[in-house]
């Protein structure tokens, strides 16, 4: 039988749980996880990675939130664009 999980603090932990009798001889298969998220990249380099740019004004995005604007109010806009 195959499982998936991961290592806490040493311990390889299932997910989701499995009941497996203390003193069970395992055998684990260390996947190894590429993915540039989970390799503690900035986010600048996430970024620059895919491309994109960092802005320092809220004036480049898309849908006009102006500077000064409450997050209730840049919130309403995403919600309202995304309709």
């Amino acid at each position: 039988m195959t499982y998936s999980g991961y290592i806490r603090n040493g311990v390889a932990v299932f997910e989701p749980p499995v009941p497996v009798a203390d003193g069970t001889r395992v055998q684990i298969d260390v996947v190894s996880d590429t993915s540039d998220f989970w390799n503690g990249k900035s986010l600048d380099a996430l970024a620059s990675a895919q491309g994109l740019a960092r802005h320092s004004s809220s004036t480049v995005l898309p849908f006009g939130w102006a500077d000064g604007d409450s997050v209730d109010e840049f919130l309403g806009l995403v919600r309202e664009a995304r309709r």
